[in-house]
């Protein structure tokens, strides 16, 4: 299968990494300095449960075929 280059439509870790942006920005108070916000993505990272990244695994035929769809444009992914 013919990949597009930096697809992020189909990059899993940027969907990783995406859900680790929403639930930072959720933390109230903000955190003060890189060394916090450093430690808590880190803390993150290992909090994502193995059972998400096999949904994303799961999903990729379903994301492949949102993209051919849109002919690359937004999908819901």
């Amino acid at each position: 299968m013919n990949w597009p280059a930096r697809c992020s439509k189909l990059n899993r870790v940027e969907h990783l990494w995406d859900n680790t942006e929403r639930r930072l920005r959720k933390i109230m108070p903000p955190l003060g300095n890189l060394n916090n916000m450093a430690q808590q993505i880190r803390q993150m990272w290992h909090e994502t449960q193995q059972k998400g990244i096999r949904t994303l695994i799961n999903n990729m035929p379903h994301r492949c075929q949102a993209v051919i769809r849109s002919r690359g444009r937004n999908t819901r992914y």
